[in-house]
């Protein structure tokens, strides 16, 4: 039944959603056993919905994503391995979307609250960044800028010196854009 409730977000209607928000996350924090086995699903769709699967539905990613952020705030400090491996997993991928607009805000915050929890992660979120970083759709490039100066203002002057090289070239890179709208941010 929960891998059926998490498959359901895939629905148009955004009433039905934010009611299927409401039942998987007051699910999760009430069926402890079941933590795990919420989160692999969870996982298994986005990892599905990075590499644009047929059954990806971005509405459905970013509901999902919202529902994941609320459960990244109750994770306890430190975080785990398993909960850092959803992040490297499932999570970083959606950058390469493409339609990352549309999922952007709910990625971001997910991320963010990542490293509200645990600094020390703000270099794999980065490197994972950089991984996924458009050369053609400028205006995805465009938004993992604005991204990754969100980012940047969560991470440790530590991490930023040690990673500075790659950070650089991306700006750089911008810079030199054929595009003014990337070329100005």
């Amino acid at each position: 039944i929960l891998s059926k409730l998490v498959e359901l977000f895939v629905v148009d209607d955004f009433r039905e959603r934010d009611y299927l928000k409401a039942i998987l996350h007051r699910l999760y924090s009430r069926l402890l056993d079941s933590r795990t086995f919420i989160r692999c699903h969870i996982q298994l769709t986005l990892e599905n919905a990075a590499y644009d699967t047929p059954e990806f539905h971005h509405a459905g990613v970013a509901s999902l994503l919202q529902v994941m952020c609320a459960i990244v705030n109750g994770y306890a400090i430190p975080i785990r391995q398993d909960h850092v491996a959803f992040l490297s997993s499932a999570l970083i991928p959606l950058h390469r979307v493409r339609h990352l607009g549309l999922i952007l805000k709910p990625l971001q915050a997910c991320m963010i609250t990542y490293l509200e929890k645990e600094a020390s992660l703000a270099e794999t979120v980065l490197l994972g960044m950089f991984k996924y970083w458009p050369r053609i759709d400028s205006a995805k490039e465009a938004l993992m800028l604005d991204e990754l100066r969100e980012i940047l203002m969560y991470t440790n002057q530590s991490v930023v010196k040690r990673i500075a090289p790659q950070i650089f070239s991306h700006i750089g890179e911008c810079m030199c854009s054929e595009s003014s709208v990337v070329a100005e941010k």
